[in-house]
């Protein structure tokens, strides 16, 4: 893929000459991610949510919209097969007791 400034990597989208395709694992997980990403975040390539995707397969991927949020998003979180978390990364220890279990 030609872009302004050089060749890209048609895969994780990084300049071919620091492409990391081949240093990406394949993970296997019990644990399911859910990610919530902003419509223009995800094309990013150095985004870690595109990291996630990339390394476990059964990621699943939705777009947020705070006022539209997708059907089958709340679907999910409705399904009590699962138990939701929300992680969102933080510097401070300080702030671990904000981590809560979504419980519809």
């Amino acid at each position: 893929m030609s872009m302004a400034g050089g060749l890209y990597c048609d895969s994780c989208k990084m300049p071919q000459m620091t492409c990391i395709c081949k240093y990406r694992p394949a993970l296997v997980s019990a644990v399911e991610f859910c990610l919530l990403t902003h419509d223009t975040e995800l094309h990013k390539p150095t985004n870690t949510g595109r990291l996630i995707i990339d390394c476990l397969p059964d990621t699943r991927l939705y777009k947020w919209h705070r006022t539209e949020p997708d059907q089958s998003l709340l679907d999910h979180l409705a399904n009590t097969n699962y138990q939701h978390w929300l992680v969102f990364p933080s510097d401070d220890p300080l702030q671990a007791h904000r981590i809560k279990c979504f419980e519809p």
